[in-house]
């Protein structure tokens, strides 16, 4: 799967000099076998990977959040994301969703469908009560899903776009938007934000919502890219891709304020972080 997942990236991405090896080669830390005698339930969070995207760039975030105490499903959407493999062995390849802008109609398709897929998770894993949080596509999709499925009691979006009508009507349940340096509502590249929050204005005045940005990051800063930088030493004319912030404060960012999230909006507790700014995260910039 590492290998295929390199040749993958290497071929959409010419330009960009991979080291050889370079996914086949890392190794991930894991917790030991839990004593599952133990009776303790912890909440469970879904997590939705970019568009064709693995699950598996995503690794170092499951992680973090699951540090706190959380159960999180990071999901594969077999016939979309760019390689999955089956228990059994067989793998399909994906690539069915097409990402071109002006092509709506395949894209929203392409949401739809998530969207049964994270209903079928909730009727198996028998979940009433979840967060969906996810990036780029994932993120759109957890907007996007959000009214369909009143199980769903918040969403985030890390970094994407709003492609569906979601933008127009909002929701009306918390929702909270990551954005990246040049990519949040206040940019004339990104209307989908704008009318988003426009809707949460005026359709759901009284919903809790927060735009929040990293300083010093990119789109591709919420995937496990960085943090792979920092371990190989590897960053070096790769900060468009990167950003310039480093992937070990991307983890701790995401851990602290997305756990506060999940304690806010599914488990009854205070806003924490996500009340305004704070000190020991300066890299954190709010917008709304």
């Amino acid at each position: 799967m590492a290998g295929l997942e390199e040749e993958i990236y290497k071929a959409a991405f010419p330009d960009f000099e991979w080291l050889n090896g370079i996914f086949r080669n890392l190794e991930v830390q894991v917790c030991c076998k839990q004593d599952r005698t133990l009776g303790k339930k912890f909440p469970t969070i879904l997590f939705g990977p970019g568009h064709n995207t693995t699950r598996t760039l995503y690794t170092g975030t499951a992680q973090q959040i699951a540090s706190i105490g959380y159960e999180i499903v990071v999901i594969d959407h077999p016939y979309e994301t760019d390689i999955v493999q089956f228990p059994n062995g067989d793998i399909i390849f994906g690539g069915r969703v097409g990402s071109n802008p002006d092509d709506k109609e395949d894209i929203v398709l392409g949401l739809d469908i998530r969207a049964k897929d994270v209903a079928f998770i909730l009727d198996t894993l028998k979940l009433n009560r979840t967060v969906y949080m996810g990036h780029s596509y994932g993120g759109a999709s957890a907007a996007h899903t959000l009214p369909k499925d009143l199980r769903l009691v918040s969403g985030v979006n890390l970094d994407g776009a709003m492609w569906s009508d979601v933008q127009y009507t909002g929701v009306d349940r918390p929702f909270l938007c990551f954005g990246s340096i040049g990519h949040n509502s206040s940019s004339v590249e990104e209307p989908t934000w704008r009318n988003f929050f426009h809707a949460m204005d005026t359709i759901h005045p009284s919903v809790w919502k927060r735009e929040l940005t990293i300083n010093g990051s990119v789109h591709g800063s919420y995937y496990d890219f960085p943090i792979i930088g920092d371990i190989t030493g590897f960053r070096e004319g790769a900060e468009a891709f990167f950003g310039e912030v480093t992937g070990e404060v991307v983890m701790k960012v995401l851990r602290e304020y997305l756990s506060d999230f999940v304690q806010f909006t599914l488990l009854g507790g205070e806003e924490g972080l996500l009340s305004g700014p704070d000190d020991d995260f300066p890299e954190v910039i709010f917008l709304r």
